[in-house]
């Protein structure tokens, strides 16, 4: 059963000699006294209180910890069990050294959890929303190596190289997203602000002499007044449905994750994504030990895309039936020959770990060039975009004036 935070008051004394009363939670008094010790405070008296508050405050939701936060955790606790420190030990340092109450909260449970003697995997456990099921198995094969500390730091390396290139394609991806909607709110807001005052303008004049951009501009903004509300309803309807499908329809789901890796020059990063992914999962489990059909079962929950999620399950199906899963690689048009080669001589000289690790590398540095390529690529075509719109808008305020300037 997991251990459950409790609420303490403290009363106790800063550095400055000031007497200082608040609250904080623990596990215990002994974790909350420490914790409180940490803080540079003498602690002169600690009770525990309880009430529906507190009680609510034991009550979570979605995620705590982010990528960052996870991996800097991971760092210090590989450092501190390879320099020899007990877990135990290190679990409490780590513990009372976080001052975020959320997620100090869920390093004493992990750290009472197993001082009352369960395994670090499985305390992981507890917390599926912060915890990775492949940090999870990694913990696992490192207590059952005895390897515990080298694990976690290589756990810890693994997490920040796939932050770092994930950081980079999500930035390829959402980059010219942000161009466009960018130009096309900055116009949106030109037509429903500015271009009202250039339609009293004109019929006060009475000319209808209005120039070309003017006038695309001015019928975009009858669009808008008539139909924008409802257009509104209906992208928000859009959207809402989308999400639906895409979490409830599996044939739909499928659709959407076939058309996202056959966008020109972003499918292909997300494809690559995928199989370092894969790669580097395989072969962090795999070279501790870890077996095909759990490593891959593994690899099922760390994969988001449905078509790659399809491959892995039909290597599971292999293996459960005692063939080998280089099969299912070699099949997919969404694999690179490379891997699936890598993975097929893996099997037959039982070094799929080493293989896999040496094309996790070769991939990283092909995915910062594929990264750069789509980047140098796409992005003069944004940028002719967003002058083009900047460009119209301008001229469509100006010319009008111009035009009644020298009218007068």
């Amino acid at each position: 059963m997991a251990s459950v935070m409790k609420s303490y008051r403290y009363d106790a004394i800063d550095a400055n000699g000031k007497r200082i009363k608040g609250t904080t939670e623990g596990t215990n008094k002994v974790m909350v006294t420490r914790y409180l010790e940490s803080r540079n405070l003498s602690v002169m008296k600690v009770e525990e209180y309880s009430n529906i508050f507190t009680k609510l405050s034991n009550i979570s939701f979605g995620q705590t910890i982010n990528a960052e936060q996870l991996n800097f955790y991971l760092k210090q606790l590989g450092s501190l069990l390879t320099a020899g420190v007990k877990l135990v030990e290190a679990l409490e340092i780590l513990a009372t050294q976080q001052t975020n109450k959320a997620i100090r909260k869920i390093y004493f449970i992990i750290q009472q959890e197993v001082y009352n003697g369960n395994k670090l995997s499985s305390s992981f456990e507890l917390f599926p929303n912060d915890f990775p099921p492949l940090l999870i198995a990694m913990t696992e094969a490192g207590e059952a190596t005895g390897d515990l500390g080298g694990t976690i730091a290589r756990a810890a390396e693994y997490f920040s190289n796939q932050g770092k290139l994930n950081k980079k394609i999500k930035k390829a991806v959402t980059g010219p997203l942000t161009y466009l909607i960018g130009a096309l709110g900055v116009a949106i807001a030109m037509v429903i602000f500015v271009f009202p005052t250039f339609v009293g303008m004109f019929s006060e004049f009475g000319s209808n002499d209005m120039p070309i951009f003017t006038k695309i501009y001015l019928v975009f903004y009858d669009f808008l007044k008539a139909y924008g509300l409802i257009l509104a309803a209906v992208i928000i309807v859009v959207v809402i449905t989308f999400i639906i499908l895409k979490k409830k329809s599996t044939g739909f789901s499928d659709a959407v994750d076939m058309f996202v890796l056959k966008v020109p020059g972003f499918g292909k990063l997300i494809q690559l994504n995928n199989q370092i992914l894969i790669a580097n999962t395989l072969s962090q489990l795999m070279g501790r030990g870890v077996g095909a059909l759990p490593a891959l079962k593994v690899v099922r929950k760390v994969v988001q895309n449905r078509i790659f999620i399809k491959i892995i399950d039909d290597a599971i199906a292999n293996v459960e039936g005692g063939k080998g899963f280089a099969k299912s690689f070699e099949e997919s048009p969404f694999i690179d020959p490379i891997m699936a080669r890598m993975i097929s001589t893996g099997e037959k000289t039982s070094e799929i770990p080493k293989l896999l690790n040496n094309l996790t590398i070769y991939y990283n540095e092909v995915a910062d060039v594929k990264v750069a390529q789509v980047e140098k690529t796409i992005k003069p075509f944004l940028m002719l975009f967003v002058y083009a719109v900047v460009m119209s808008l301008l001229l469509a305020i100006m010319m009008p004036q111009l035009s009644l300037a020298s009218g007068v």
